[in-house]
């Protein structure tokens, strides 16, 4: 998925113009969620605006949209299993563990996204977790 596809009813110049739009905001996605472990409401705005842009991405942008709610995703399932063990007082301590684990694997996704972003690559596994 390497490639730009372009879709074949919109004259190249729309197209163009349309595909550079969703690259710049594919990339805003993903400097709101680098800036997300901070500051985490800005990880929420990245999945509204993915959700909102991907339906008229084309298909190498939307595998990055994808990308994105994907992670998002796996972020919050992982938040709740740490709360779930945080409550059981025992599991704790592998509840920060987890909670380590989750924060490193979600920047390394983020930067991994937003390298490939810049490279012009999409994924071919969007929903795949480890990029």
């Amino acid at each position: 998925m390497s490639e730009t596809i372009i879709d074949p009813g919109r004259p190249n110049s729309q197209a163009n113009a349309l595909e550079g739009e969703d690259r710049v905001m594919a990339g805003v996605n993903y400097a709101l969620m680098l800036a997300g472990h901070l500051i985490g409401v800005t990880t929420f705005i990245a999945l509204i605006i993915a959700y909102a842009r991907k339906d008229n991405a084309s298909a190498w942008m939307r595998s990055h949209y994808e990308y994105q709610i994907h992670t998002f995703w796996m972020i919050v399932l992982g938040l709740v299993a740490c709360g779930v063990m945080m409550v059981t007082i025992i599991l704790a301590p592998v509840a920060m563990l987890v909670l380590a684990l989750l924060w490193v694997w979600a920047l390394v996704r983020t930067i991994v996204g937003l390298v490939r972003l810049l490279q012009g690559r999409g994924f071919d596994d969007p929903q795949g977790n480890w990029g």
